[in-house]
């Protein structure tokens, strides 16, 4: 008898998953540096994110 390999069905398992996140809280000044700074790069929130860290 020949044994085959079961589909476990779901999602693929992506090569280089993110495991990690990170929740900082600003002040109100320290928010308005940080959209200040982000209306002024004219990129998206996740781009100037990722620019900044």
């Amino acid at each position: 008898m020949q044994t085959t390999a079961k589909n476990k069905g779901g999602r693929k398992l992506k090569s280089n998953p993110k495991k990690y996140r990170h929740v900082f809280r600003l002040t109100e000044s320290e928010n308005e540096k940080l959209l200040a700074l982000f209306a002024s790069s004219g990129r998206t929130k996740q781009a100037f994110l990722f620019q900044c860290f």
